[in-house]
């Protein structure tokens, strides 16, 4: 009902009778972020990856907030977990391989960002959006190496892909696009994405 004091009320005094219920921290770091407490739903996240570490979703998620907060150490440790803990499992996902590839690109990293990606076309193979994530993810390791001509293909490579496609990427698929393309020079293809 959006009432987030309330809820934020209520997963606290869980938190208080049992704090082995990492449930309730999972529903707090979410209320924490709809209320616009970043921070403190990355805090929050945190206590719960120490009480359950091999929680594939909990490290995505962890991994995306602080990503958010800029807090890029800690972002990198939660993908290269979920990444770690997905190779055998049923929640394995590219954009686990594409977040931490972009988190090493934001910490200097770009030539490491590239050996994820390398990683992530062998497990994911003949998915075609995965290929565009791994293609867009590319574009920007390479912009940050100033190898503008390696950036472009990769991105013009995801853009011919996404043609090919049956249905709609998922939006937030599709703004990496854009950006990427804007990046490399290429505003016609992106403002059509936007």
């Amino acid at each position: 009902t959006g009432d987030y004091n309330e809820a934020k009320s209520a997963f606290e005094k869980i938190i208080t009778k049992n704090n082995k219920i990492v449930a309730a921290y999972d529903w707090l770091a979410k209320t924490h972020e709809k209320m616009g407490n970043n921070l403190e739903a990355q805090r929050v996240l945190q206590d719960a990856v120490r009480i359950s570490p091999k929680a594939i979703l909990r490290q995505r998620t962890l991994g995306n907030i602080a990503h958010k907060n800029k807090d890029n150490v800690t972002a990198e440790y939660s993908f290269k977990e979920a990444v770690r803990q997905g190779k055998h499992s049923f929640f394995k996902s590219p954009s686990d391989y594409t977040c931490l590839a972009k988190v090493l690109v934001d910490k200097g990293s770009p030539m490491e960002s590239l050996g994820v990606l390398n990683d992530a076309g062998r497990e994911f193979s003949g998915n075609l959006e995965a290929s565009i994530q791994i293609s867009v993810a590319e574009s920007l390791a390479f912009k940050k190496l100033n190898r503008e001509e390696d950036a472009g293909k990769a991105v013009q490579k995801a853009y011919k892909l996404v043609a090919t496609l049956p249905g709609r990427l998922p939006v937030d698929i599709e703004l990496d696009l854009a950006r990427a393309l804007f990046l490399t020079g290429d505003e016609k293809s992106g403002k059509e994405i936007v």
